[in-house]
């Protein structure tokens, strides 16, 4: 099964990095995937999957739940602010916190719609746009340290790392010069885990010290 393809590709890099694979998490990315599909790969051990729209997400939450699948879901797309309300009690982590008025919302909605036996604190990543492209969300490198000083003192979100969406390439080791830099703004900020790598670079980010992978086509090609 792809699975294991997938885990040995994943061995072999933290091997070349001298790290364990027991570091590296890996998040299916199962948008516009039927619940049907996921199935299967649950079976074969993986617990966390990725979505990123929203109308898309509850609707296969809730069939999860039916089936008796326990899921911890992932948001990794943009969140607009207006979406905020209806996935929040939905997801168990945000990749994508990429402004101060969707940091605004989630403090607005988590403190108004959640209710206190529930009110932990959303595990998130704070998007980063190391490339500078106009098209794409994310804090600016030269910004992140006050933005994440502001962060810090809201209780709705925890500050788990830093997440980043490299430019498509054919060759990833064209991109290996931004993964690293994540790495080393993790480390200068005191954050632990990095949300980097998809498919097409997943093993280039292992090797600049990734240790949540985002990975869909390769499950379902």
């Amino acid at each position: 099964m792809r699975i294991n393809s997938i885990r040995m590709s994943i061995e072999k890099a933290c091997a070349q990095a001298g790290r364990s694979p027991k570091d590296v998490q890996i998040v299916c990315v199962s948008k516009t995937h039927e619940v049907s599909e996921i199935i299967p790969i649950y079976n074969m051990g993986v617990i966390d999957f990725g979505e990123n729209r929203v109308q898309e997400m509850i609707p296969k939450f809730k069939l999860a739940i039916n089936s008796h699948l326990n899921i911890n879901w992932h948001f990794i797309g943009h969140l607009q602010r207006n979406k905020v309300r209806q996935i929040l009690p939905f997801i168990n982590t945000l990749h994508s916190l990429d402004s101060i008025a969707l940091l605004d919302q989630l403090t607005k909605s988590w403190e108004t719609d959640i209710t206190n036996e529930d009110r932990k604190p959303l595990s998130t990543f704070v998007e980063v746009n190391l490339s500078d492209e106009e098209q794409k969300y994310g804090i600016k490198k030269q910004e992140l340290k006050t933005f994440l000083n502001y962060a810090r003192n809201y209780s709705a979100v925890e500050i788990s790392g830093l997440m980043t969406v490299p430019p498509k390439t054919d060759n990833p080791e064209q991109i290996r010069p931004i993964f690293r830099e994540l790495y080393e703004l993790a480390n200068i900020h005191g954050l632990k885990h990095l949300s980097m790598g998809m498919t097409d670079d997943y093993r280039v980010a292992i090797e600049e010290g990734a240790t949540i992978i985002r990975v869909g086509r390769a499950f379902f090609e």
